[in-house]
């Protein structure tokens, strides 16, 4: 019950029918990751120009999520789409003065990780240890706006974040080495389900030509880990992923 009246039974709101409003809808044909990138462009354009943007996946695992922010080869999402953006414009203003970084980070059963993070693969005892305790010390902080504005939240505690990026090429293998570390895992609905978030943060300043102010841009790409009732199938480790997800 709530403020005194009985709320419907989990049976009924299921039944029940929703209505949603969309901006636009994507069908499953080709050219659906080129028409989903159409609404991404203009958020990457801004950046840019020096301004702040955002784009978040969200949904249950399964639905689509990582295949629209990531693609394949053959169809890339919104990420590669985005960095060739970047890159062509970057090309097409040489007068310009421009630095690119980023910064890769998950956050998996609420500990963040720097994806771009040395890989402790093959790593004596020592330096897997030490590489454990740089991860450990990544925290998130709050910083006061200089205007008077919301606080500023921000990543601290990993010497790769805001790894320069020289190239396109280099933003290709970075992103497609973050990619790669995020942790993954079956699950009864999705046999590659990301299990945790992804967030990747392109820093763009640039000063135009005989400017004296460098514009800061930034654009945060943003795939969230798949979500999903869990059960008794799942085991303790998978059930702690579960509930992470959704909080």
């Amino acid at each position: 019950r709530a403020s005194g009246r009985a709320t419907p039974s989990a049976s009924r709101r299921a039944s029940e029918a929703h209505r949603f409003s969309f901006d636009a809808v994507a069908g499953e044909e080709g050219g659906a990751q080129a028409d989903l990138f159409a609404h991404a462009r203009p958020l990457v354009l801004s950046a840019l120009s020096g301004g702040h943007a955002c784009v978040l996946a969200y949904g249950q695992t399964g639905s689509g999520k990582t295949h629209t922010m990531v693609g394949s080869e053959g169809c890339p999402g919104v990420v590669p789409r985005a960095s060739d953006l970047v890159w062509d414009r970057i090309d097409a203003t040489p007068q310009t003065e421009w630095h690119v970084s980023l910064t890769a980070v998950e956050l998996h059963n609420d500990l963040f990780r720097d994806l771009l993070a040395a890989d402790t693969a093959g790593a004596t005892p020592a330096a897997a240890e030490a590489a454990r305790r740089a991860q450990a010390a990544i925290s998130l902080r709050e910083a006061k706006s200089v205007r008077g504005g919301p606080p500023v939240a921000y990543l601290s505690g990993s010497s790769t974040f805001r790894t320069p990026v020289p190239s396109r090429d280099a933003m290709n293998s970075l992103l497609a080495r973050a990619l790669a570390a995020r942790a993954v895992s079956a699950t009864a609905t999705n046999d590659h389900s990301s299990r945790s978030h992804v967030i990747l943060t392109l820093h763009l300043d640039s000063r135009p030509p005989g400017g004296a102010l460098v514009r800061c841009g930034k654009l945060t790409l943003v795939d969230l880990a798949g979500s999903e009732a869990h059960g008794a199938a799942l085991d303790a480790a998978g059930a702690t992923e579960s509930i992470a997800i959704k909080a």
